[in-house]
């Protein structure tokens, strides 16, 4: 039988690829370049530079991954200043 075992580049964590609990690997690069430099260097998974492989802990203990959150809360509707002003007269005029 044949194992395969993943391990982080950053805290060193491993794991089997049959774990249940294995977090997601995620591949990390780096690019870095000067407003006034017409090259740019690529330290990624396209370059000829080594990238690392980083856990998903260790992504999110460095706030590198976003994730988004939904309103289910429908928004307020805000009033325009026409919607105010209509309101104010609505307020001062009495009503028949």
């Amino acid at each position: 039988m044949i194992t395969i075992t993943y391990k982080c580049d950053k805290c060193g964590r491993t794991w089997n690829k049959e774990d249940k609990d294995a977090p997601q690997l995620w591949i990390i690069g780096m690019k870095y370049t000067s407003h006034e430099s017409k090259y740019s260097y690529n330290m990624g998974k396209d370059s000829p530079y080594k990238d690392q492989q980083w856990c998903r802990p260790c992504m999110d203990e460095l706030g590198l991954i976003i994730t988004s959150t939904v309103k289910n809360t429908p928004e307020e509707k805000r009033l325009t200043f026409e919607d105010l002003v209509r309101e104010l007269i609505a307020e001062q005029m009495p009503q028949d």
